[in-house]
């Protein structure tokens, strides 16, 4: 039941964290929220809680939303 309880609050961060950028507008702010969902999809994944793979899919969406954002 633990794990069960740590894996849904380690899951609902990432999703709230791709919630968060998915709805950023500001060119400034988006590099932070990138950087902290990496940290994020990272941390699940180095504690098995997301496979590695679906980890850096999810890092590779976000980018892609922060290039139409925040374009270099």
């Amino acid at each position: 039941m633990a794990r069960n309880r740590r894996n849904r609050k380690v899951k609902a961060t990432m999703r709230g964290a791709v919630k968060e950028l998915a709805t950023n507008q500001d060119a400034a702010k988006t590099a932070t929220l990138t950087a902290a969902a990496q940290k994020t999809f990272d941390r699940a994944a180095a504690k098995n809680i997301i496979h590695k793979n679906k980890a850096a899919r999810l890092k590779s969406q976000i980018m892609r939303k922060k290039a139409v954002v925040a374009p270099e």
